[in-house]
């Protein structure tokens, strides 16, 4: 058997790929869902579906060319979505998919995914009270003249913490609620817009199904602390930024909320809305998916790095899988060319046993697939040897108790990134265990297992090498596809607290937690796959408060979480409703405080570029003994977030206009003084200068911003009339820096 394997291997690696047929052209998924609706289209659950109007929908990202036609589109009943770049999200009645797979000018086709969702202290571990206080800074960082896009479930609209400090007015500026039926906004089809504050607050809420989890976020990154205690010990990062809330749809077959496809939609609509009104935004997304290759090259993420550039900025969690066993990998060469692992059964759908498996091999290699079933250490059943030739199979074993495992098995040479890739869903009735063998003679294989299911839970299944020889699952690669997208800023989590009081004044601590400013043990390993660092940078993920929905059953009195995890309580003065704020973890809450630190740098920049945001985290990010000088890049990115560091570095490095050496351009008087000085520049352009005050040991004074317009420009500065002595004025541009000497007298 094994030399049959082997010379299958050799004949694989040695065959030239034939013309191009519709495979090449189709996701795993979609070839999977084809075939269903051949063989089974009762139990076709392998997309996602809408309904609107009696007709079934499916949504999709399809690569297109200059050669699509969408007058044919349009006869199919196919509905685009955002068109970023060429990639493009629809929707596609149920009945004209197979036609749609037989159009010209599409070049790939995805079916959709779902995704899964994933401050007290928080300001003093990552410096943003300097910022937010303003020190040595003439101008505070509070997120003001930026858009803050929140993409999530579980918002209450009216929670006094997306108000102004004030109490005094709302900043969400608009609502994209994709699960209701109602007005869409221009240039979608579903969902339903709410662009006035009125509207906004007479919604109320997105879905109380949804719990808190898109309120905690947006008030980390962006809300006021208005009616928490100690007049705000729970405000966010950047709380003087307008929202925008964007609701993921459910679907009416229960499957997850939030997909992929109106992810984009709703990154396209800030983005949209920003430009608008003439605002830099960054979109926070605490949502994350195990399936696809960890190397940014689906259509999700080829979408995110077409719409992202100056001024519009992405920031992803980096999902909540350390410690857990959901990846393995092998390392195959000619005298190593078998991979064995255990997958246990998961138990999902109200007591079925089922999964999911998503593998991927190196560039234009390829593997073999053989399954059996496992029990007491002996085998008990087993398959054929299955290689990667394109196609869709069902298959099925006896397991000893004469139940019987069914298996979907969808193979592709190679994917649209050159890489083989095999997926297949798992239905199983027996109790024996599923062993996965896999062969080749050379490259890496890696395995991911995620199942969602119908109760609105997502499953992580572990391998398991069973202390027999085979091999364990283990925690690296666990940063999904979706967040390994180039251009967007990847967030791993920190500790940050580890007691707090609840709102019953009852003092509770978290036991996984040994000290502040260690990694959170749930927070994923990267790297990608190519081996770049993943995530980029860590920030605190727990213990967190945010503000909770008011119409969340688990955070009032009597639920589930009240008890333990509110920790304020409110009565609003507005509309006589309580509110609360309630404490987690997670990536998901990491995300929001580097999301709220990107809204004060572009606050200071609002041109900044994904590309330009990550040099200063990268350049500014703290390392300290629990990081070490040189951090492992797999697990802390390029350290802890700097917010304080981040802002000065990009004032520092914002202004439009050069500094020349030329000591005429900038004057500095009256010198000698006795208290105050002025710094004068004329400028041909608008821009900003960083003005650093230093004595004569170098110790920074003072900092200031210099903000720059057409024509003659002044900047007041007073130092202590008792300090006399000699000083050092630093102006710094874009284009370099000079120095002055001033003497105080």
């Amino acid at each position: 058997m094994e030399r049959i394997i082997l010379f299958l291997l050799l004949f694989l690696t040695s065959v030239k790929l034939q013309a191009q047929t519709d495979h090449v052209r189709f996701s795993a998924n979609l070839m999977q869902w084809l075939h269903n609706m051949e063989v089974a289209p009762e139990k076709n659950r392998a997309a996602v579906l809408y309904k609107s109007n009696g007709i079934e929908y499916l949504s999709a990202f399809v690569k297109v060319s200059n050669a699509i036609d969408e007058t044919r589109l349009n006869q199919l009943g196919v509905m685009v979505g955002t068109r970023a770049g060429n990639i493009w999200t629809l929707r596609i009645p149920k009945e004209s998919m197979v036609e749609l797979t037989k159009l010209s000018g599409i070049e790939y086709i995805e079916l959709d995914r779902p995704v899964r969702q994933w401050m007290d202290s928080v300001k003093y571990y990552t410096h943003t009270d300097s910022v937010t206080k303003g020190i040595g800074l003439n101008l505070p960082g509070t997120g003001k003249g930026v858009v803050v896009g929140i993409s999530d479930n579980g918002f209450d609209y009216t929670h006094p913490a997306f108000y102004d400090t004030a109490y005094s007015f709302s900043r969400i500026q608009r609502v994209w609620n994709q699960s209701l039926n109602g007005t869409p906004p221009a240039g979608y089809a579903y969902g339903a817009e709410f662009t006035d504050t009125t509207s906004i607050l007479n919604q109320k809420y997105d879905d109380t199904r949804q719990g808190s989890h898109g309120n905690m976020v947006a008030s980390m990154a962006a809300g006021s602390g208005v009616g928490s205690k100690d007049k705000g010990l729970y405000r966010g990062i950047a709380y003087e930024a307008d929202l925008v809330m964007i609701t993921g749809p459910t679907t009416y077959l229960d499957w997850r909320a939030i997909n992929m496809t109106t992810l984009i939609d709703g990154f396209n609509y800030t983005f949209n809305y920003a430009k608008s009104v003439g605002k830099p935004v960054v979109i926070n997304v605490s949502l994350g998916s195990l399936v696809g290759p960890r190397d940014g090259t689906s259509l999700f993420a080829q979408a995110c790095d077409n719409l992202t550039g100056s001024g519009k900025i992405l920031v992803f969690a980096a999902m909540n899988l350390g410690g857990t066993k959901v990846h393995a990998k092998k390392s195959f060469t000619p005298a190593d060319t078998v991979f064995n692992t255990l997958i246990p059964n998961l138990t999902v759908d109200n007591g079925l046993h089922k999964n999911y498996i998503d593998i991927w091999g190196d560039s234009l290699k390829s593997f073999c697939l053989k399954f059996a079933l496992y029990k007491n250490g002996s085998v008990m059943n087993s398959s054929a040897v299955y290689c990667l030739d394109n196609s869709v199979k069902d298959l099925f074993l006896i397991g000893s108790d004469n139940d019987t495992c069914f298996i979907t098995l969808t193979t592709k040479e190679q994917e649209y990134n050159k890489k083989p890739h095999a997926t297949f869903e798992i239905f199983t009735k027996t109790k024996d265990t599923l062993l996965l063998s896999a062969f080749a003679t050379s490259g890496d294989v890696h395995l991911w297992q995620e199942y969602f299911d119908t109760s609105w839970n997502t499953y992580y299944g572990e391998f398991s090498g069973n202390g027999t020889g085979m091999t364990d699952g283990d925690d690296d690669y666990t940063i999904g596809e979706m967040n390994c997208t180039k251009s967007a800023i990847t967030v791993g989590a920190s500790v940050s607290k580890i007691y707090w009081k609840t709102v019953n004044n009852v003092v509770l601590y978290n036991p996984a937690y040994t000290a502040h400013g260690t990694l959170a043990p749930y927070s994923s390993h990267g790297p990608d796959i190519n081996g770049n660092m993943k995530p980029d940078i860590t920030a605190p993920g727990g213990m967190i408060a945010g503000a909770t929905s008011s119409y969340d059953p688990i955070y009032l009195p009597g639920g589930p979480e009240y008890a333990s995890f509110a920790v304020s309580k409110y009565l609003s003065p507005r509309n006589s409703r309580i509110y609360y704020y309630g404490i987690g973890q997670g990536t998901s809450f990491a995300s929001p405080v580097v999301s709220g630190i990107v809204a004060l740098m572009l606050q200071m920049n609002p041109t900044l570029s994904p590309e330009r945001i990550k040099e200063i985290l990268y350049k500014t990010a703290i390392k300290d003994n629990f990081t070490t000088l040189t951090p492992d890049p797999s697990l802390w990115g390029a350290g802890k977030i700097n917010a304080y560091a981040a802002v000065k570095e990009t004032i520092r490095t914002a202004g439009l206009n050069a500094v020349t050496a030329d000591e005429m351009d900038i004057q500095v008087y009256p010198n000698p003084t006795n208290e105050k000085f002025t710094v004068a520049y004329e400028s041909a352009g608008a821009g900003n200068f960083l003005v650093e005050i230093t004595d004569m040991t170098g110790k920074l004074l003072q900092t200031k911003l210099f903000q720059i317009s057409v024509g003659s420009n002044l900047l007041a500065v007073q130092l202590d009339s008792k300090a006399r002595g000699l000083y050092f004025v630093t102006i710094t541009g874009n284009f370099g820096s000079v120095t002055k000497k001033i003497v105080l007298q």
